[in-house]
């Protein structure tokens, strides 16, 4: 048994890959340790880290509260950062080779995970926060007016932007 202490709380499930242990603190830094609790690297974020990371082939990805969305690979090398529009709400959802992230402002936006580019995007007319969860090519989102369904083959993209 080990314990690994940071410089303030850990509030993120980790991410195991390949019998590393990826996760987030409070203390802005991003961590990768082995099965033993021996620290690997860890890579300065902007700010806190609230929500666990996701895992791709060889990279992972993982938001800051500073409006960054950061892809690293496993030895740390920074494949792509993204700047955000706002603080994501809730954990990264990994749907095939895109990510889906909920913002503060209410939108939903999918990001291709090789690139970081945004590929679509959903907004809510009243910029409520939403939480997100993926089930059966279907987007689970909450709002403050309840549980709602939105398909992931009729996600509209950047040039229609309807509101839900």
């Amino acid at each position: 048994i080990w314990k690994f202490q940071t410089e303030a709380a850990v509030l993120a499930t980790p991410l195991i890959v390949d019998e590393v242990i990826y996760f987030g603190s409070y203390d802005s830094y991003f961590y990768a340790l082995d099965l033993n609790g021996k620290r690997l690297w860890d890579y300065p974020t902007n700010n806190s880290i609230h929500f666990p990371a996701v895992n791709i082939g060889e990279n992972i990805i993982f938001a800051d509260r500073d409006k960054y969305l950061y892809c690293l690979n496993e030895a740390k090398k920074i494949i792509w950062r993204k700047k955000l529009a706002d603080q994501v709400t809730s954990p990264l959802v990994l749907v095939k080779d895109q990510v889906a992230l909920a913002l503060n402002n209410g939108k939903i936006i999918l990001v291709e995970t090789r690139n970081g580019t945004t590929v679509k995007t959903l907004k809510n007319d009243k910029n409520q926060t939403v939480k997100i969860n993926y089930h059966n090519n279907h987007f689970m989102v909450t709002d403050v007016n309840g549980f709602f369904s939105i398909s992931k083959f009729s996600f509209p993209t950047h040039s229609k932007q309807p509101n839900f």
